[in-house]
């Protein structure tokens, strides 16, 4: 695999109803973040488009997203490292090591407790 990737934010609210969410058709890491753009949360998906759909929506009239998850009832922006379809599984390892070093408030599974 070469370099990872961090992918430009995709504001949830101001971007949605202009395309896809950065790499979701692949495999990756997304990282969540609040309006002050400090980190909330690191997941890992299969489909980032499909994992990220579940999290956050369209508005009734289709104009712009919203948060679905209530756990991330302060997310602003996304960011995604897309993977190689054949590099697929290296997210959970990818995944892992930022939850160590960021230490995102809202991942408490896999967060250090030493």
């Amino acid at each position: 695999m070469g370099a990872i990737v961090l992918s430009l934010p995709y504001h949830i609210v101001d971007d949605f109803a202009f395309g896809s969410f950065p790499n979701s058709a692949a495999a990756g890491v997304y990282l969540v973040f609040d309006r002050e753009d400090r980190l909330l949360y690191i997941g890992k998906a299969d489909g980032l488009g499909k994992r990220l759909g579940a999290h956050f929506g369209w508005n009734p009239d289709r104009t712009a997203g919203f948060v679905k998850n209530p756990k991330l009832e302060n997310a602003h922006a996304v960011r995604t490292i897309g993977l190689p379809a054949e590099s697929w599984f290296e997210a959970a390892a990818i995944e892992a090591l930022l939850i160590r070093k960021l230490d995102p408030d809202l991942n408490v599974v896999g967060r250090e407790t030493s």
